[in-house]
């Protein structure tokens, strides 16, 4: 099998040179997709999940950048519902904690009108 060589024009992070080295192209098995732009699919083996797990956490919570990746349904050929909820904290400028604008109580009445939607 050839390798993959990836040349670094240095505005690739560390997360992006190993989602290239993963990607896949259409049709193939996925494990994540990016929602955002490239937008790509990548197979992730569970043997380099740790890999990923560390450079995710890295970009993300150490270098503060962002990242929108999904994941993909390992084990089931039809996926169920999936619903995805921003429940972004507000951030005032003279308040070093963010705030939460929803309570769980808000969390859970907005789960209950989707059960109750797909019941119907």
């Amino acid at each position: 099998m050839p390798k993959t060589v990836i040349q670094n024009n240095h505005s690739m992070n560390d997360l992006d040179i190993f989602l290239k080295l993963t990607r896949t192209k259409p049709g193939q098995q996925y494990t994540h997709t990016s929602i955002e732009e490239p937008r790509i699919s990548c197979c992730i083996p569970t043997s380099k999940l740790e890999q990923f797990n560390t450079l995710y956490c890295e970009h993300v919570f150490q270098n503060k950048k962002t990242s929108q990746l999904t994941e993909g349904i390992r084990d089931c050929t039809t996926t169920p519902i999936k619903i995805d909820i921003d429940l972004r904290y507000f951030q005032d400028k003279d308040i070093v904690e963010p705030q939460r604008i929803y309570e769980m109580e808000d969390i859970i009445k907005i789960c209950q009108l989707y059960m109750e939607i797909m019941e119907d």
